[in-house]
């Protein structure tokens, strides 16, 4: 699969590099320890892999965080309220923001404070229909 069909970009790869920084504090770690104590080679060396090991299988559980999402898929169907009459154009509130929208039935305008559902978005425009 190419990269630019890929949606969620490369999440291993990012996963693996927001980890890096952990495995090389416990890799300085383990090595002052092996040097300045009695510690052997063998336990320093089950350390380190048990901490790359319990990071590596977190990986599916933290997957969802490294995956990046379109805003399409998350502002559609969410609710907003319209902040200035939509006739059939003008601004909601959706998520705290603002937008500009279109009402997708032109016939009729919608009040000030009108509760309203993004149906679909087109660039920095939202499509909403009435609640």
């Amino acid at each position: 699969m190419s990269r630019e069909s890929r949606p969620d970009g490369h999440p291993w790869r990012t996963y693996v590099v927001a980890s890096s920084p952990g495995w090389i504090v416990a890799g300085v770690v383990t090595g002052v320890l092996y040097r300045t104590t009695d510690l052997s080679a063998l336990p320093a060396v089950l350390f380190l892999s048990a901490w790359i090991a319990t990071d590596l299988a977190m990986y599916p559980r933290m997957r969802r965080y490294y995956t990046s999402e379109p805003a399409a898929a998350r502002i559609v169907g969410e609710m907003g309220t319209a902040v200035s009459p939509l006739a059939p154009r003008g601004f909601a509130r959706v998520h705290g923001e603002l937008w500009q929208v279109i009402v997708t039935d032109p016939i009729g305008s919608l009040p000030l404070g009108a509760a309203v559902r993004v149906c679909e978005i087109h660039g920095l425009e939202l499509v909403v229909e009435p609640i």
